[in-house]
């Protein structure tokens, strides 16, 4: 077994790692309130990287970017905030101007849309069928 004043584990206990998790906490905290002057026509206006990139992604949000909606969406539900109360409004006379041509569209794709009759059925090209009638295949 062991020898008596010596130890069962000679090499000591493994040591963790040190957690690099406050160290990148705070380098992300620092990047983040770095100073930026950003150029708007012909001002020039100093913000924190915090705020460009906000101001950006808000930006994207507006050009209809798909991933900016995504994220600020969810940034915004995380900080408790309300979009559609807060712009009820905005968001009202926005689909007010677009509900004739919503409609108006939606009228067209209906009446071109031809459906057909009961009596003559849509036969598929030869080359779509899979079903082999002749054996041939």
């Amino acid at each position: 077994m062991f020898k008596k004043g010596q130890s069962g584990n000679p090499t000591g206990a493994k040591r963790k790692p040190p957690s690099l998790l406050p160290d990148l906490k705070r380098l992300f905290e620092q990047a983040l309130s770095e100073k930026v002057t950003l150029r708007q026509g012909e001002k020039e206006r100093t913000l924190t990287m915090a705020e460009a990139g906000i101001k950006q992604l808000v930006a994207q949000f507006a050009r209809g970017d798909r991933h900016a909606r995504r994220d600020l969406f969810a940034y915004a539900e995380m900080l408790g905030i309300d979009l559609i109360t807060s712009h009820r409004t905005a968001i009202e006379e926005a689909l007010a101007a677009d509900h004739q041509a919503i409609l108006d569209a939606y009228v067209a794709r209906q009446t071109q849309v031809t459906a057909p009759s009961k009596h003559s059925p849509v036969i598929a090209p030869p080359e779509l069928l899979d079903d082999d009638i002749n054996g041939q295949g």
